[in-house]
């Protein structure tokens, strides 16, 4: 039996240095410059600044290299081995046992777990883990009293992980194929600076740091043991980034956007970044997700009145797919509380979309829609949030059992709250017994009543739309309320993407083709088309797909409505990235759009795109902002079925006012020849009819 001790008794203290993956950042470098107002800029994950998230699970950090996690069971160390790893392979430290010359220290059961400023801490009792978090380390020291003993100090930490292990010199190795963690050998110093080496003993189940007796005996002050944990990586592929979706917030003048970021194949986290609309300045940014959860095609919308956007996200991982959702706050740059479980369903849900309220006096509220797999057919479902993301109300979309009901949309605000402020909601069918597909419209309410009825915009597609989405309301050329659907569907073996005009549910005022409407060459495919508006005209972005070379450029068009019926084409396939991917493209074709007319500022022509782009270190995104010309397009263009020299079709538009336009002969894909007739008078200043290709 060891009497008590009777010194004053000195720290001791056990420093675990983890550092991350040999990552390459760097810059990604400035893009060239586009025709728009500047370069495209890059849209990426703030690393000059740790980030730290709290929940019931524990504190996280995300540092440049590696994320971690601190908890009642210990620190989790999760190194980054590539984005193309199959899964996270963590570490896993807990210190299970203490002794002091012989005697075992009582460990707290239930440890406490507080953060102040970058410094961790997890109190044990009369052991007390500290770890000092550095963008590319992090240091755990164990304090206990020890200094002045004659006996050995012994921690012991059970260690879990994947990764094999073996002896490395004086330390361990844990690793893969992948890399390795390597666990150095440690070294103790007293306040004196003497210092003694501190191996690392394999014990059952973990490792064990042993500091000599006869060192501890003559230790003076404060004593650090220093084991290195490193980490190298194979593969350090950084092409970790994807599925952007884009608002815009007059909280600070910002585009506000969203992406994945890929740690692993398994672990997808989620970041929002917020970019000054006029300079392109990232003004802040803040991980909604940064654990280990597998959060994958993030949305997110701006509710204007609160000052707050929300982002959901289907969490792939949980059993079944589910959505969740977390408050941004945009005065603040920071999360408010704890990510929220959205549509509790027992079935998997995914394809999620979020629209918010662009009226400041308004109640502020958010519309999350979502596609719900019941095995034999899917519903659409959806659910009405407050701006403190609180149900107010669910409702169920679209839920026949003889249809299948998909890719819901849903607009990027509720419009200009003279017209309607409503949101407006597309989604696909099919009827299973048939084999038809349609595309159906409806409006809803803030409090989530359906406004009018369930409309069918189009009926008797032959082939599923593979990409769908929906604008806010803007005012129409004859003053009544009107919104655009997009799609993307088969023609007799073509990839066709079609707009449609539509006003209330019932109305469908026009069905264009895409392509046809531009003249765009005919090998040319637009890909995942996305909407925006300003207040009485379209805006789309999406990729422009070149079929003998696979390029993909992100481009952006202006659409006017005319006449009772009929889009005309203000700016046509504006290239927004001459950088943009080439054949090898790795990424996953995302692209997005927002004005501020969805945010509120109704006046404001403006609009930001974001998309993916090929860089050295993988594929990165990129935001850039389009201002439209002013003059609008008052007719209907008409084309020619043979390319010109520059591989496009004829093009022809026309500028000046009251313009009628009557359509003698449509143009399509490989038509001989059409033409209309522009009937009506010109304004004083003149219509002017400019020709031409891209």
């Amino acid at each position: 039996m060891h009497a008590p001790l009777q010194r004053p008794l000195v720290p001791f203290l056990l420093a675990l240095l983890l550092t991350g993956a040999a990552r390459a950042e760097g810059d990604v470098g400035s893009a060239p410059e586009a025709n728009l107002d500047g370069p495209a800029a890059p849209v990426a994950v703030d690393r000059s600044r740790l980030h730290f998230d709290a929940g019931p699970g524990g504190v996280w950090v995300r540092g440049r290299t590696n994320k971690a996690r601190f908890a009642d069971d210990g620190c989790t160390y999760v190194p980054f081995l590539g984005s193309s790893a199959p899964r996270n392979f963590p570490v896993r430290f807990e210190l299970v046992t203490a002794e002091v010359d012989g005697v075992a220290l009582e460990l707290e059961p239930a440890p406490r777990v507080a953060r102040d400023g970058e410094r961790v801490m997890i109190e044990r009792g009369p052991v007390r883990a500290i770890y000092d978090v550095a963008l590319e380390s992090i240091e755990q020291s164990f304090a206990l009293h020890a200094a002045g003993t004659s006996g050995d100090a012994v921690l012991r930490l059970r260690v879990e992980t994947e990764l094999a292990v073996r002896r490395d010199g004086e330390g361990l190795r844990f690793g893969n194929e992948l890399g390795a963690v390597l666990y150095s050998g440690a070294v103790a110093l007293d306040g004196a600076g003497r210092r003694v080496s501190v191996p690392v003993e394999i014990v059952e189940g973990g490792i064990a740091l042993r500091v000599p007796g006869a060192f501890l005996a003559r230790a003076e002050g404060e004593i650090l043991v220093d084991p290195i944990v490193s980490t190298y990586a194979v593969d350090v592929f950084t092409g970790d980034q994807a599925h952007p979706d884009t608002a815009y917030s007059r909280v600070g003048g910002a585009y506000v956007s969203v992406f994945e970021e890929v740690f692993s194949s398994a672990d997808r986290d989620v970041y929002c970044v917020a970019r000054d609309a006029l300079t392109g300045d990232v003004d802040g940014g803040a991980y909604i997700e940064l654990g280990t959860g597998d959060w994958t095609d993030p949305s997110i919308a701006v509710a204007d009145g609160a000052g707050v956007a929300l982002v959901v996200a289907t969490v792939a991982d949980a059993t079944p797919p589910s959505l969740e959702g977390r408050i941004w706050d945009l005065t603040a740059d920071d999360v408010l509380g704890d990510s929220f479980g959205i549509l509790g369903l027992a079935a998997p849900l995914s394809r999620v979309d979020v629209g918010g309220t662009s009226d400041a006096a308004a109640d502020p509220a958010f519309l999350v829609v979502a596609e719900a797999d019941f095995g034999t057919d899917r519903d659409v479902v959806g659910v009405t949030l407050s701006s403190s993301g609180a149900v107010r109300s669910t409702i169920g979309i679209a839920s026949i059992a003889s249809n299948d009901s998909f890719l819901p949309a849903v607009s990027e605000s509720t419009g200009d709250p003279l017209l309607a402020n409503r949101w407006n909601v597309a989604f696909a069918d099919e009827e299973l017994a048939t084999g038809i597909h349609s595309v159906y419209v409806a409006k809803f309410d803030e409090t989530g009543s359906l406004v009018g009825t369930l409309g069918q915009v189009l009926l008797g597609l032959p082939e599923p739309v593979g990409a769908l989405d929906v604008s806010d309301l803007i005012d129409g050329p004859d003053g009544t309320p009107e919104y655009l659907v997009v799609f993307s569907t088969m023609f007799s073996g073509l990839n066709e993407t079609l707009l449609v005009r539509v006003q209330g549910t019932t109305s469908s005022l026009a069905i264009q083709s895409l392509p046809l409407l531009e003249h765009a060459p005919l090998d040319v495919t637009p890909f995942a088309p996305r909407l925006a508006t300003t207040d009485d005209r379209y805006l789309v972005a999406y990729y422009d797909v070149d079929a003998g070379s696979g390029l993909m450029q992100p481009v952006v068009s202006v659409l006017d409505p005319v006449g009772d019926d009929l889009l005309a084409v203000a700016v046509r396939r504006l290239l927004v990235d001459p950088a943009g991917p080439g054949p090898d493209f790795a990424g996953k074709g995302g692209i997005a759009i927002a004005s501020g007319f969805s945010g509120g500022l109704f006046v404001d022509d403006w609009c930001g795109v974001v998309f993916e782009r090929q860089t050295a270190q993988g594929v990165d995104l990129f935001g850039a902002t389009v201002e439209p010309i002013p003059e609008k397009s008052v007719a209907w263009q008409f084309c020619w079925g043979t390319e010109n020299r520059t591989g496009d079709r004829g093009f022809l538009r026309v500028t000046g006012g009251d313009v009628g336009v009557q359509s003698e002969a449509a143009c399509g894909r490989g038509a001989a020849a059409a033409a209309v007739r522009l009937a009506g008078r010109r304004d004083r200043g003149g219509g002017r009819a400019d020709g031409g290709g891209r």
